[in-house]
């Protein structure tokens, strides 16, 4: 039981998640924003950029369109050193195999998995939602 409590915990120091939101709506819809904040994120095309990885949601950034949301992540990916176990989990995204094929020279393509989330978590985010899963080193 020791050794089991021991893995759990080190894995969960050691794991990490981060997202990007293709839209404000779900977030002013969940009540997390308001509307005229929705309202002039979307005007400016902000995307939210998350960090989910302490088990609350806390904004990582704010970048101004999908592809530089999408090279945020990767951002944060090359940021970490030594990663593994990387997965990127998306609602829906129809970029997420440029996106893979744009992260592969940090992890090559055969190594990553590609998982779509859920109904639960995938109403939170909206669609579009992208996002990596990975431990660190």
């Amino acid at each position: 039981m020791d050794e089991i409590v021991a893995l759990v915990e080190n894995l969960a120091s050691r794991t990490r998640i981060f997202a990007t939101l293709d839209t404000l709506e779900n977030l002013k819809k969940g009540g997390r924003i308001g509307g005229a904040k929705a309202m002039l994120g979307t005007m400016l095309q902000f995307k939210p950029c998350l960090d989910l990885s302490s088990g609350e949601v806390v904004e990582a950034g704010r970048q101004r369109t999908r592809k530089k949301s999408l090279i945020w992540l990767k951002e944060v990916l090359e940021s970490e050193g030594e990663i593994s176990e990387l997965s990127i989990i998306h609602g829906d995204a129809p970029d997420v195999e440029e996106f893979a094929t744009l992260i592969s020279d940090i992890v090559p393509r055969d190594q990553i998995r590609i998982n779509q989330l859920g109904a639960v978590i995938g109403t939170h985010g909206g669609p579009r939602v992208l996002g990596v899963t990975y431990l660190v080193q």
